[in-house]
């Protein structure tokens, strides 16, 4: 009987391993951005129906200079487009950011 439970908790550690070694993914890339988006807080990543990725977030330290920020990388993780959505205010905290049906953004965000 011992021999038997030896043999089971054997083979469930060598399954255990296996499925961690195997299943694991490894890193594809790994970006950071430059000067361009200096002091940038990321809040929101979302995958891009085309593979790529949107990252919400805000620019700047100082409250009365905070800006949204929106940007879209490749699935490699180079950066297609930044933009400032229109009317960004002071004191902006970006919350959420879904991909739309037709292929654009939505932000949520509380003033």
């Amino acid at each position: 009987m011992k021999k038997l439970l030896l043999i089971y908790v054997l083979a469930s550690l060598i399954v255990l391993i296996n499925s961690i070694i195997v299943y694991s993914q490894s890193v594809t890339w790994v970006k950071i951005i430059g000067d361009s988006v200096k002091s940038m807080s990321g809040v929101s990543v979302v995958q891009t129906f085309d593979g790529g990725y949107a990252v919400l977030g805000y620019k700047g330290n100082v409250s009365n200079d905070q800006k949204m920020l929106l940007i879209k990388l490749d699935y490699l993780g180079n950066i297609q487009w930044i933009k400032y959505p229109a009317g960004t205010i002071e004191n902006i905290s970006p919350l959420k950011l879904v991909q739309t049906n037709d292929s654009g953004f939505a932000m949520l965000y509380k003033c």
